[in-house]
């Protein structure tokens, strides 16, 4: 199946380059215990970079991606316990490309911090310039300065409907303020809310959750984060309102399972809440299922990527640095891979080749004067598909969400350049609209496609009922928008 990226370069005769797979040991379990049905109105999430910027070239440095402490400098990076790794000689062999997302730090060990909104976006926080931006194409920057009356800031989380979460520097053994600002086209850098005095100080994490932001203590049992908590800052929409809820994962070292996009998946041999302070991140996948970090804490200091599918098996893979060589944990995103800092820049890392859906049809077919769509064979193999009688199907992708239905449709991507954002929206009836936009081509024409699907949610299974496409191109190869105009 052809992805987006590559018919863009077929449409607009651009050269396409693909990153090299490597050969290092994926291990893989058996499929997980049984586990349960997910609504249809589970939200997906993406991401997408810059036009600009070359891949990075220099090696690694700290950064700040996780929540810190509450009584210390926010901006204040984790610090290395061994010599600094060259992250692209590290990286030799496996799938990775740079992402266009500029990566630094000061001598004071204040470092770039990066967050994935409930779209997949990548937000970027520099605390040296202060300066916060939704690190995708769009039609004017996203962006804007936060404001010095706030003192030191950390990047918390993006939150849905263009509301991103700061925590504020307090005094030491005070507790610390939480502020939520505007980032969306035509509305940055208002202060929607403040929260004073919710986060706590000693040993304590901030986590998101469906409802908002949550602690988690470094000592606590159970689940991590308890994404059910009553959140110290509840999700607020730009208008203040709440919006729906967001993907969340989460790891119970009672059971040792992962719980992400209603399921549960058996972790074998492995703790994701490792020793105190407990390093562990699961973020839901496009397709259904997760992608986890564990991090050792004492001994090797190593660092595991865990990514489970629908099918309830788990792959393990451990990264050829560990956290405390750069300084942080890498980012992880809904398509199944990770932002490592590297110098100058982030790095994305493919550490998991992607599943087929089963669809082996023609693929998608693009009709440039009608600016639509059309999934060859797509209906044809659903027909053969094994229903249930009655009730909602999860057979995966094809049943499983919105989402996980609208990627599958979209195919793979070609390289870790490109960045897929997948945003639902609100059903109505028995449709809903998916769009899927892929960005970052390494084409020297096309940058970017779009896909706004339209799916019936009649059970059993979901049916496309159409597909409107676009794309844009590279700067100065034409036009910046989405439309099907052929680049130059």
């Amino acid at each position: 199946m052809v992805g987006l990226g590559a018919a863009v370069a077929l449409l607009i005769v651009g050269v396409v380059w693909w990153a090299s797979r490597g050969a290092e040991e994926v291990l893989t379990s058996a499929p997980a215990s049984p586990v349960t049905t997910v609504p249809v109105e589970v939200v997906g999430t993406t991401a997408a970079p810059p036009a600009t910027a070359p891949p990075p070239s220099t090696a690694s440095s700290t950064a700040s991606s996780t929540a810190p402490s509450s009584t210390a400098p926010a901006s204040t990076a984790l610090p290395p316990t061994r010599p600094p790794v060259d992250v692209l000689a590290a990286l030799a062999g496996w799938n990775f490309e740079g992402s266009r997302i500029p990566n630094g730090c000061d001598g004071a060990g204040r470092c770039t911090q990066v967050a994935i909104d409930p779209d997949g976006i990548p937000i970027r926080y520099d605390p040296v310039d202060r300066r916060l931006s939704r690190e995708r194409r769009e039609a004017e920057p996203v962006e804007f300065t936060v404001p010095e009356e706030f003192g030191d800031a950390s990047l918390l989380a993006a939150g849905p409907d263009g509301v991103v979460y700061l925590e504020l520097a307090s005094s030491a053994g005070d507790p610390s303020d939480v502020i939520a600002l505007t980032l969306a086209p035509g509305d940055t850098g208002r202060l929607v809310q403040r929260y004073p005095a919710v986060i706590p100080p000693g040993d304590v994490d901030v986590f998101p959750a469906p409802a908002g932001l949550v602690l988690s203590g470094w000592y606590d049992a159970g689940s991590r984060p308890p994404i059910d908590a009553e959140p110290i800052v509840p999700w607020v929409g730009r208008d203040g309102g709440a919006p729906s809820p967001v993907p969340a994962g989460s790891f119970d070292d009672a059971t040792d399972t992962v719980s992400a996009s209603g399921w549960q998946w058996a972790v074998e041999g492995r703790t994701v809440r490792s020793e105190q302070p407990g390093l562990s991140v699961v973020t839901p996948t496009f397709d259904g299922g997760f992608i986890a970090l564990y991090a050792e804490t004492t001994g090797d200091l190593r660092t595991e990527v865990i990514r489970g599918w629908r099918d309830g098996t788990v792959d393990y893979r451990e990264l050829p640095f560990s956290w405390a060589d750069i300084g942080v944990l890498p980012v992880l995103e809904p398509r199944g891979t990770v932002l490592v800092p590297a110098g100058d820049w982030f790095v994305r890392v493919a550490p998991f080749e992607e599943r087929p859906t089963g669809w082996t049809g023609g693929g998608l077919e693009y009709d440039l004067e009608a600016g639509t769509a059309t999934a060859t064979g797509l209906d044809e193999y659903l027909d053969t598909i094994q229903w249930p009688v009655e009730g909602q199907s999860d057979v995966w992708p094809w049943g499983t969400s919105p989402v996980a239905f609208a990627n599958a449709v979209a195919g793979p991507l070609s390289s870790p350049a490109e960045l897929r954002t997948i945003e639902q929206g609100p059903v109505e009836g028995n449709t809903v609209v998916v769009t899927v936009t892929d960005e970052g081509f390494l084409d020297d024409s096309g940058h970017s496609a779009r896909l706004t699907m339209t799916i019936t949610l009649d059970q059993p299974g979901f049916r496309l009922g159409g597909i409107a496409y676009a794309f844009a191109c590279q700067p100065n190869r034409g036009h910046q928008d989405y439309s099907t105009e052929l680049c130059t």
